[in-house]
């Protein structure tokens, strides 16, 4: 009897190790993916450009020519009225 409670409870943690395991790869999968290469900018949930009167509104990025690769997610609404100029994501005023 106590080989089988023995191995009962091998079984037990060999499976909670098992389940353990599968979720940090998991975890170290998603983190990677996340992450931003070097030399990158990212912008995300920037919210909302709202331009009037020939004005300039820039939801997420506005760059001169950048060198580096740009990601931008989630940014906002953009709104334009009466002559203004808005952008919602990325703006390369070069």
């Amino acid at each position: 009897m106590q080989w089988e409670s023995a191995n009962r409870l091998a079984t037990a943690v060999s499976a909670l190790g098992a389940v353990a395991a599968l979720g940090i790869a998991v975890w170290a999968g998603l983190s990677n993916a996340r992450s931003v290469p070097q030399g990158t900018v990212r912008v995300s949930r920037t919210g909302n450009a709202v331009a009037a009167k020939r004005g300039s509104a820039v939801s997420g990025l506005s760059s001169r020519g950048a060198a580096v690769s740009i990601i931008a997610e989630d940014t906002g609404d953009a709104e334009a009225t009466e002559g203004g100029d808005a952008t919602s994501g990325i703006r390369d005023v070069s």
